[in-house]
């Protein structure tokens, strides 16, 4: 309008008198283009972590929403997984994250209708928690939560070949990005958030003098001396029905647990669950007890008959060799039975058919 207006005509303020009529018409204004952007403001630091969050919604997405919650100074990432985004929903997915990590100062959020609600208005001012809503159609105002909500789908996107469940591609990926360094921060989130890095599989290539030390104060606290020692009759204490303590042998010692025979078969006891138990064999013949035997000749002796026959154990014989086989008289050494009459044992369960399961027919 200008320039036409300059090939014909000129009066004193022609430009400024031209840029009125432009200012006033109805509908230059109703199609004007967008303004220049001005600068970009941004969020200042926080002083310490998880005093501000950014918090947006990302979904429906591989059939699911998620709840992207970023920390403004530390950058940690959760990302929780939730079929429904109502109010009520969302205040309690946050109740279990603030449990965890405490409440914010101050949350950042969009215009959605979860935020807007009384039930969330009512939450937020239960907890004493500032809350700033964005301009609508303006998601720069939420930049972070925006940007993460695109890294997070941009990650589950790159494992869509992935064999595991969703679940454990979230839990990978967000422990894969809380222990790498965050190219804003120069340190990873976890060591911003808690001071302490994350233990990974790669942390086993560069042991910690700390962890070294500590097995050692363990190692010293734990030692004893054992109160029983392989060979010795003890009272075992029966946690199934029955009696209370039932009469077992000590096969084996353990740090403070021992693995105890009793009868058929062989319980793990702390020394705790374990009573001494005094013998008094009315035939003390040295064919039944052999005073000679020390521990490692009894768990060599164990070790060659696992059945654990004839010591301290009651069974059925058929032989007439005189085996006394009271549980309260344990017999310490073992008997060698003749060929041709062997030992039967009573059977614990009967016996059945086992048939071929249907997925191999």
């Amino acid at each position: 309008m200008k320039a036409v207006a300059r090939q014909y005509f000129w009066w004193p303020k022609i430009n400024e008198e031209i840029e009125k009529i432009t200012k006033h018409c109805k509908m230059c204004q109703e199609n004007a283009p967008m303004p220049a952007s001005p600068d970009v403001a941004s969020w200042n630091w926080p002083s310490s972590p998880w005093k501000r969050l950014h918090l947006d919604f990302a979904g429906p997405f591989l059939g699911y929403y998620f709840l992207i919650v970023v920390d403004s100074y530390s950058k940690w990432l959760e990302v929780i997984q939730m079929k429904s985004i109502t109010t009520t929903s969302t205040v309690k997915e946050l109740r279990k994250l603030f449990s965890t990590f405490g409440t914010p100062e101050h949350i950042v959020t969009d215009n959605g209708t979860q935020y807007t609600s009384s039930e969330f208005f009512e939450f937020l001012f239960a907890n004493d928690i500032k809350h700033t809503r964005t301009a609508p159609a303006h998601p720069a105002t939420n930049g972070m939560a925006e940007r993460y909500v695109g890294y997070f789908k941009k990650q589950m996107k790159k494992m869509a070949d992935d064999r595991r469940s969703l679940e454990e591609k979230i839990c990978g990926f967000l422990l894969s990005y809380r222990t790498t360094p965050h190219s804003a921060t120069g340190e990873s989130p976890c060591y911003l958030l808690m001071h302490r890095q994350l233990r990974t599989r790669f942390s086993s290539l560069r042991p910690s003098l700390s962890f070294r030390k500590e097995c050692d104060v363990y190692d010293r606290n734990t030692v004893f001396s054992p109160l029983f020692k392989v060979g010795d009759p003890v009272y075992v204490l029966n946690l199934r029905s029955g009696p209370r303590w039932l009469p077992g042998i000590i096969i084996d010692v353990k740090q403070r647990s021992y693995d105890v025979q009793v009868y058929q078969q062989v319980w793990k006891r702390h020394e705790d669950q374990l009573r001494k138990r005094s013998l008094e064999l009315k035939d003390k013949s040295p064919e039944l007890l052999d005073t000679t035997l020390t521990s490692n000749t009894l768990g060599r002796q164990f070790n060659s008959n696992p059945d654990g026959l004839l010591r301290g154990i009651p069974t059925r014989q058929t032989n007439k060799t005189n085996i006394n086989t009271d549980i309260n008289k344990p017999i310490l050494s073992e008997v060698q039975n003749p060929p041709d009459q062997p030992i039967v044992t009573e059977r614990r369960y009967p016996e059945r058919i086992r048939r071929v399961p249907d997925r191999y027919k």
